[in-house]
C-alpha cells in the first residue's frame, strides 16, 4: 500500500489525478481479490499448492539458490508452465459456461417478471 500511494504521489499532476490513480489502484486490488475468492471456490487445492510453491521460490530466490538451474528443474518448471496454462484454459471454459448461464438465468428471470 505504502509503494502505491508514493507511485501515486510521484506521478500525479493534481489533486484529481491523485484520487483518479487511488480509485484505479482500489479496483485493482478488489479485481484481486475476486480473483483470488473465485479461484478458492473453483480449486482451492490448487490455490494452496500454487501459494506454498510461490513461498519456496521466494525463500529459494532470497538464499541465492535460484542461479544455475538444473536441467531437472527447468523440465519441472516447463512442466509446471504448461500445467498452469491448461488450467487457465479450463477457467476460461468454465467462466465461459457460468457466463452464458447467467445470460439465461436473466433472461428466464426477466420472462418471469414479464409474466407477473
Amino acid at each position: 500500500f505504502y509503494v502505491s500511494s508514493l507511485y501515486n504521489g510521484v506521478i500525479a499532476t493534481s489533486n484529481t489525478e491523485i484520487i483518479l490513480n487511488s480509485v484505479v489502484i482500489l479496483f485493482i486490488c478488489d479485481v484481486d481479490e475476486l480473483l483470488y475468492d473465485i479461484l478458492i471456490g473453483l480449486n482451492s487445492g490448487w490455490v494452496e499448492r500454487m501459494s506454498l510453491q510461490g513461498q519456496v521460490e521466494s525463500v529459494a530466490e532470497y538464499n541465492g539458490r535460484d542461479e544455475g538451474k538444473s536441467t531437472d528443474e527447468s523440465n519441472h518448471s516447463l512442466v509446471m508452465r504448461n500445467n498452469l496454462e491448461g488450467a487457465v484454459q479450463s477457467l476460461e471454459r468454465e467462466v465461459h459456461i457460468l457466463h452464458k448461464t447467467m445470460d439465461m438465468l436473466m433472461e428466464q428471470n426477466a420472462e418471469f417478471k414479464r409474466l407477473l
